[in-house]
């Protein structure tokens, strides 16, 4: 067989050895956009409309007590620079971080039309200036599409 006794021990040892495992790949950093965060949840949201409307694609992580939205997530800090400079080019503010977060799900969509919640602003049951704003953003409504229909229905 070609093997001394001494020879044929070390295969068999060798051949039974455990394949060594390879050590696990560190975790890769990924560079996150992130445009806001917030305690309430419905503030989060609404950025996130109008980052959407705006044509980002965006999500909500909570980490913490806060509400995080952030546009991607990538392997390369140049990738997120240049993302990070599109959404200033756009007008919203951002910060490029390495956390995210737990997912949170997308809250269901407006029950009201804008035509809707309009009247019933005229109608008193949203208050008036800040609190108005303040109560409609809260509630997931987009507060200057209402003002703007308000204003067209008391022409």
């Amino acid at each position: 067989m070609g093997y001394t006794m001494d020879g044929f021990r070390k295969a068999v040892a060798a051949a039974m050895k455990p394949a060594e495992e390879k050590p696990a790949e560190p975790a890769k950093t990924l560079y996150r956009v992130q445009t806001g965060a917030f305690t309430k949840k419905a503030n989060a949201t609404a950025l996130a409309e109008k980052l959407k409307k705006a044509g980002f694609d965006t999500y909500i992580v909570q980490s913490g007590k806060y509400y995080k939205v952030q546009v991607g997530a990538y392997s390369v800090k140049a990738n997120a620079s240049a993302m990070a400079d599109k959404l200033k080019k756009a007008g919203f503010d951002t910060y490029i971080t390495t956390k995210g977060g737990t997912a949170v799900a997308a809250e269901a969509p407006a029950k009201k039309s804008v035509d809707e919640i309009a009247r019933e602003v005229i109608a008193g049951k949203w208050g008036n200036g800040a609190t108005r704003k303040q109560k409609l953003t809260a509630a997931g409504y987009d507060y200057s599409a209402v003002q703007k229909r308000v204003n067209e229905l008391l022409k």
